[in-house]
Order: C-alpha cells, then structure tokens, then sequence
C-alpha cells in the first residue's frame, strides 16, 4: 500500500529554517521554524512523522550557502530530500509571471 505524502519545503536562514509543509490528500499546510542546525530540522520533522506515520516525508529546500551540506545531512538521517537550484527557482518564477501579464493583455 501506497503511503500519503507531506511535501516540505524548508527556507534555509542564518537564524532560523522555516519549514512550510502540505498534506497532499487533505490540503492541509503545517507550519514552524527551528535553530538553523540539523539537530534541530530532525527534531521538528521527526514530531511529523511521529504525529503523521502513514505519511511520506518528501522535503525539499533551495541550495542557497549550504550547497547540498544539508541534504546528505539530512538524507543519511532517513529523510528523502531534495535540493533545488536558486537559479531554476527564479527562472520558473520569471517564466510564469510572463505568461500571467501576457494572457491578462490579451496577447
């Protein structure tokens, strides 16, 4: 049987990781920060697989400083993670606001 899955999304900050998440089959968003230190982020993420065992972790951060330090990190504590490049972010984001002021123009 296939488990549900808590996407997470973690901004990673000098003085705090802010760790967004959403519940896939209820819409449901969790949310809290920690220290910026591993020990910390395992804390947190391991409340949610306390609270939620049939659910999948699936986290995700942007690479910023940390480069991918804190996915192997992260990875070798069990957790599924992925690290997205800065770059690729602001391209797509870039990429959908043109397509929103060109369709709201009627081009």
């Amino acid at each position: 049987m296939s488990k549900n899955k808590i996407y997470i999304g973690i901004d990673v900050d000098d003085n705090s990781f802010h760790i967004t998440g959403i519940i896939n089959d209820t819409g449901e968003v969790l949310e809290t920060k920690c220290k910026p230190t591993v020990k910390s982020l395992e804390n947190k993420l391991s409340h949610y697989k306390d609270k939620f065992p049939y659910y999948d972790l699936k986290l995700c951060y942007e690479a910023t400083y940390i480069g991918f330090t804190l996915q192997r990190e992260l990875e070798a504590l069990g957790f599924d993670c992925k690290v997205v490049a800065p770059s690729r972010v602001f391209h797509e984001c870039m990429e959908t606001k043109l397509k929103q002021i060109v369709s709201m123009r009627g081009n």
